[in-house]
């Protein structure tokens, strides 16, 4: 693995765990979204709360813009997630979404069809495909 991956890695793997459910909860708080007329909502960088005016960069650290936007879009919808039970698919490696959803007193559930066995380990609770899913 390359110095730059193992950088890329650690800072993804640093926002993760500094996220805390009560600062979601503020940073999301106020509406950052356009509605237009159709229902149909879009979110502008300059009104999302991740975006740094000063420094006109997007304060997730990692990932291409879209992965940026991805992430504040896990944060802005999973946050309010309370006393569910939530699937998710492919969490491979990683999942952000585990974080916001268990801060959020959630159960999560990941389904991933990697083994953890070899180089590419998985946070999954379950193994499965999507054509065969043992969630119930």
């Amino acid at each position: 693995m390359k110095l730059k991956d193992v950088l890329i890695s650690l800072k993804k793997r640093l926002y993760i765990f500094t996220t805390l459910h009560f600062v979601i909860q503020k940073e999301w708080n106020k509406q950052y979204w356009i509605e237009e007329e159709n229902g149909i909502r879009y979110i502008p960088c300059k009104l999302c709360p991740k975006y740094d005016f000063k420094n006109k960069c997007c304060m997730v650290p990692f990932g291409t813009a879209l992965r940026k936007c991805v992430t504040a879009a896990s944060e802005a919808n999973l946050k309010d997630f309370s006393n569910m039970k939530i699937l998710e698919i492919g969490c491979g490696e990683l999942s952000y979404a585990k974080k916001i959803i268990e801060n959020a007193g959630s159960t999560w559930v990941g389904i991933d069809p990697r083994t953890g066995k070899g180089k590419k380990k998985s946070v999954r609770t379950l193994y499965g495909h999507v054509a065969n899913i043992p969630f119930v």
